[in-house]
């Protein structure tokens, strides 16, 4: 009677199947692109998404200091002149 505390997994098998490089696929393939870009549709397309790629970009305005250091001020500045008056 054995007691197992810890289980054993075996190693895992996978089936491959390596793939090969074939000319004759690639060459069809690749006519099929050529045809594709004949359709002035894409053509436009491409024309657009390049121009918006090389745009340039707008640059962020960075404040000098954040918003809420700011607001952290002005209520600061409120509790002081508060605690001034009160007295």
């Amino acid at each position: 009677m054995g007691v197992i505390f810890f289980k054993i997994n075996k190693h895992k098998s996978y089936n491959y199947k390596p793939v090969f490089y074939d000319p004759d696929k690639d060459k069809e393939t690749l006519t099929g692109l050529k045809t594709d870009s004949e359709n002035p549709d894409l053509d436009r397309l491409r024309s657009k998404m390049k121009a918006q790629w090389h745009a340039p970009k707008k640059k962020k305005i960075r404040q000098k200091y954040p918003v809420a250091v700011i607001a952290f001020i002005i209520a600061l500045l409120f509790t002081l002149v508060y605690w001034i008056f009160k007295m």
